[in-house]
């Protein structure tokens, strides 16, 4: 008989092979042994006598030479007999043989182009598991998701859970963020998080063995989990994949966006990336080559935003020095996957003369360039949001958004300039500390690139104390927490007081700045003033002036680094915050076009407009009508089941991008039982403390003392933040808005940590390290 000690001295087929070779590595697969061609009865009962007994039971399947190949499965063609007695195994070994001759398989080897004489039959012969529940599992979604894993389970032995006789429960395992969803039948049964964890382990052990994705049966007895088939999955490709990655985006758009907004935004990025390729490579039609490059910087799976991670490297390799670009780039959007993929070829010499002599003059004149920038939006946003606020004509509403994007399209490229500017000034910074002999340069470049009044997120900031400030002088806090409707807000409004001032002022500076400023369809203190209130009551009292952090005296380079870096970043935040000001007024035009589409019946009520694509709303606008109410009633319900898809930092397809349409869901997440987990320190201090895990903010959120715990956060949480021990961002990145806060306020954080929430939970006491990233877990809340 044919062993796991001796089978590489026969050819028994790819199988059995794996079978054995699966046992070599360690794994639970039960014992078994192979039937040659030539085998006698006898010969099979006298081995079962010898190593299994006479009472043993079996299955018996075959293991022909050409099955279970990468070019073909031969799945479900040959009998499997499951529960054989020991006596009947010499009769089923003939049976398997004989299959070989029958019409179906001649059949198969025909359409696959395989000899009969090439399809020798061997028999697996292997103890039989008395399944409690089994399963199939695929190392990579064979649908064309290559970083999830598929594992379905059902009641009883596999034979059930393939040909559909049982209900079954499909789990699809993200193995980038270890979490899951999962599809449950009514009826079938659950594997336990601890189960999961290992079939998982045994999936990436299987696909390390074999150097390939692959389709494994297993069963569970007793809670032991058995493995007992592995194939390959020879449905996907080995090139072409499209890697979508959240990185910081999801800062931006965290969660679930509108069709609205996808659309819109795959738009912008098309537009002012394409100008900005024009720019550098002199116009000389790289931007018209690599048109399908930019038109996906961002893609969207499952109702969420994210960066096409290929075309961004695409673009950065253009420039000079990429290879040392890249690595700073991708520390400050906070990539984690530091792999670098790309679709396009590599730029011609020529484009990268014109390149390297266009990015040096944009680097040389960034300051000047953004200021010039910063001047010209200043002077043209009072004029569009005028014009857009005098009509409420669709087609003008569109006609100015066409003169918007005109007139901004061109320059506003020159802020992909001042990020890079931005990044690798900081990243030469925290080369030339490290150079110097500096104890922490991470910590220390984090200090001298931080906070003062004039960073533009603080701003808004200072002013919300201002009207805080200002209630509590004129004694109006009971009037103003008081308010619950529009027609309250409107009347405070026009009182004849400072606090009225202050807020109306605030509002038409900063009334787009809130939290998912940036999707289209999130309502903002202008659109809502109502979200006032729950911000103003969370600001106890106005955050003090911390005066700067006692930094090195820098000298030469690090000097001239620093004050690059400081300047970048707050060239940075004038920009973001005048984005937030342009997309206020593109959400007016979509606002004003849902009012206008809804008092005309096309639509059930205003806020249905951003089921709609940008390019199907100016279809609409140009009198493409029909149907509308119908296709955002389908929007709804497919962006409704997008909820019960957790949100992912990094999906890898094979080649087509595609949308999941889950049902019965219910989404978790595998924990770790690590008591240290690790994300991107941005402010220094190390801290312990209380957990306590905030979704937004209200009248009642109080962070004393404790270690805010959140998934996103806003400027205005600087009121919340400046109470707090510290903060823990599951988004972000260095550069962000809690990064820049924090480190203002002098709080240890840490961000850019996307299983946070899953490891700690309210009354956690934790050990947060703003210098190493660390959080470290101390005691579970005792409940």
């Amino acid at each position: 008989m044919i062993t796991a000690e001796n089978f590489g001295a026969y050819s028994i087929g790819a199988k059995a092979e794996r079978l054995f070779r699966m046992r070599q590595h360690g794994l639970n697969v039960p014992a078994l042994f192979c039937v040659p061609e030539d085998a006698k009865d006898s010969e099979i009962t006298a081995y079962i006598n010898q190593h299994f007994g006479a009472d043993a039971v079996f299955s018996v399947r075959s293991s022909a030479t050409a099955e279970d190949s990468a070019a073909c499965s031969f799945a479900g063609q040959f009998d499997t007999f499951l529960f054989v007695p020991a006596a009947k195994v010499p009769e089923k070994t003939a049976l398997c043989r004989a299959a070989a001759d029958s019409e179906h398989i001649r059949e198969y080897l025909r359409i696959s182009g395989i000899r009969r004489a090439d399809c020798r039959v061997n028999v697996i012969v292997q103890v039989m598991v008395d399944a409690d529940c089994s399963g199939v599992m695929f190392t990579a979604n064979p649908q064309g998701i290559l970083n999830e894993t598929v594992i379905t389970v059902g009641s009883g032995t596999g034979d059930h859970v393939v040909e559909d006789k049982v209900p079954v429960t499909t789990y699809y395992c993200n193995r980038s963020d270890n979490n899951y969803y999962a599809e449950v039948r009514e009826g079938a049964p659950k594997l336990s998080n601890a189960q999961l964890a290992e079939l998982l382990q045994t999936a990436g052990q299987i696909r390390n063995i074999f150097g390939c994705e692959c389709d494994i049966e297993y069963a569970v007895r007793d809670g032991e989990i058995f493995i007992l088939q592995a194939r390959p999955i020879t449905t996907l490709h080995a090139d072409g994949h499209i890697i979508l990655d959240s990185s910081n985006i999801s800062e931006s758009y965290p969660d679930i966006s509108s069709p609205m907004t996808i659309s819109f935004v795959k738009d912008v990025y098309h537009t002012v990336f394409s100008s900005c390729v024009r720019r550098i490579t002199c116009n000389d039609g790289t931007a018209e080559r690599l048109d399908n490059v930019l038109s996906n910087m961002t893609d969207a799976a499952n109702g969420r935003i994210y960066y096409r991670i290929s075309s961004w490297y695409d673009v950065i390799t253009m420039l000079p020095f990429s290879r040392k670009i890249i690595p700073v780039w991708q520390e400050m959007l906070g990539v984690s996957d530091k792999t670098v993929t790309q679709s396009a070829d590599a730029p011609r010499r020529m484009t990268k003369c014109r390149v390297l002599h266009s990015f040096i003059r944009l680097i040389l004149s960034n300051e000047r360039k953004m200021k010039q920038l910063n001047r010209r939006f200043d002077h043209l946003y009072p004029r569009f949001r005028t014009r857009i606020r005098q009509t409420d004509d669709p087609a003008e509403l569109f006609r100015i958004y066409a003169e918007l994007k005109d007139t901004l399209a061109g320059c506003w490229d020159l802020t992909l300039v001042n990020d890079m500017y931005a990044f690798i000034f900081t990243g030469l910074l925290k080369s030339a500390l490290k150079k110097s002999g500096c104890e922490n340069p991470e910590d220390t470049a984090n200090q001298i690139i931080c906070g003062s009044d004039a960073i533009e997120s603080m701003k808004p900031v200072r002013m919300l104390g201002d009207i805080r400030n200002a209630l509590r002088e004129e004694q109006l806090n009971e009037a103003f927490f008081g308010i619950r409707f529009a027609e309250e807000m409107e009347q405070f409004m026009q009182r004849p007081c400072r606090s009225a001032e202050l807020i109306a002022e605030y509002i038409d500076r900063y009334g787009d700045r809130c939290a998912c400023e940036l999707k289209l369809e999130s309502e903002t203190y202008r659109t809502n003033p109502l979200l006032l209130i729950d911000t103003l009551a969370a600001c106890a009292e106005a955050p003090a002036t911390h005066e700067p952090a006692q930094t090195p005296k820098l000298h030469g380079l690090a000097k001239i680094y620093a004050k690059k870096a400081y300047h970048g970043i707050l060239l940075r935040e004038k920009s973001r915050m005048s984005r937030g000001k342009i997309f206020g007024l593109i959400r007016e035009i979509v606002l004003k076009c849902g009012s206008d589409f809804a008092k005309r019946g096309l639509i059930e009520q205003q806020r249905d407009i951003f089921c709609l694509t940008f390019e199907e709303l100016g279809q609409a606008v140009n009198g493409s009508v029909s149907g509308l109410r119908a296709r955002i009633a389908e929007r709804q319900r497919q962006w409704d089941a997008f909820a019960a898809i957790p949100p992912y930092t990094r999906i890898v397809f094979d080649r087509e991008v595609f949308d999941k349409h889950p049902s019965h869901c219910v989404a978790e997440t595998i924990c770790s039982e690590s008591a240290l987990i690790y994300g991107t320190p941005c402010s220094s201090g190390i801290v312990e403390g209380e957990i306590t895990h905030i979704s937004g903010l209200t009248a009642d959120t109080d962070a004393s003392g404790k270690i805010i715990l959140a998934d996103i956060t806003d400027p205005g949480w600087v009121f919340v933040i400046s109470q707090a021990a510290g903060i823990i961002s599951k988004r972000g990145s260095l550069l962000s808005h809690t990064a820049i806060i924090s480190r203002e306020l002098k709080k240890p954080a840490v961000v850019g940590v996307g299983n946070a929430c899953n490891h700690f939970h309210d009354g956690d006491y934790v050990r947060l390290n703003g210098i190493d990233g660390s959080i470290q877990l101390l005691r579970r809340k005792v409940s």
